[in-house]
């Protein structure tokens, strides 16, 4: 129990300097991204690596599902986008609970959506999740809450042409999906 204290705090330390770290570069995203073909297996494992202790601690059940599909991004900065909708995931299922990640093909996208088991996201709050500075009005996380996870990962989506969505039941359940258009967009073109 105590070095699982120590790890988790750790882990919230490493979290914190890293979302510092890519909120200092998202500024200037233009000049540190590189498009390319990757599967979307290898961005969701690449994302889900540092939490697999967390996910031991906590009891947490994962549930993939869905095919591989190459997608075009910017490898880095997707990861960091699902590393956030994970991180927010395991913050607010509760213990013994579960985290589903599928991946989708639609006619012109694929979607890879993160969703969790608990308290869901109050109806109020639906608009706002991505906001600058914005936590929850039922204080979801605490005073561990910035408010900039969510509302730095939109923007980061809209940089690269992708899309950042939610989908709430109250009590139930809280969706978050990116999805990657499959047509050039604006920087897909420039960088390739």
């Amino acid at each position: 129990r105590f070095y699982q204290s120590i790890d988790q705090e750790l882990f919230t330390i490493e979290k914190a300097i890293e979302k510092v770290f890519y909120q200092i570069k998202a500024g200037s995203l233009y000049e540190d991204y590189k498009i390319s073909k990757i599967q979307t297996q290898n961005l969701i494992a690449a994302a889900l690596k540092p939490y697999s202790n967390i996910f031991g601690y906590k009891e947490l059940k994962i549930n993939l599902t869905g095919s591989s599909y190459e997608v075009l991004t910017d490898e880095k900065w997707s990861e960091y986008i699902l590393s956030q909708l994970i991180s927010n995931a395991v913050k607010y299922t509760p213990q013994g609970g579960q985290i589903e990640i599928s991946t989708k093909l639609s006619d012109n996208s694929v979607t890879i959506s993160v969703k969790n088991s608990g308290q869901g996201i109050p109806s109020q709050d639906i608009g706002q999740i991505f906001k600058r500075g914005y936590t929850s009005s039922d204080n979801r996380s605490g005073s561990k809450a910035t408010g900039y996870g969510l509302y730095l990962a939109k923007k980061v989506a809209e940089k690269l042409g992708h899309r950042l969505s939610v989908d709430s039941k109250l009590g139930q359940y809280a969706m978050f999906s990116l999805t990657f258009s499959q047509e050039p967009t604006l920087y897909q073109v420039t960088k390739l």
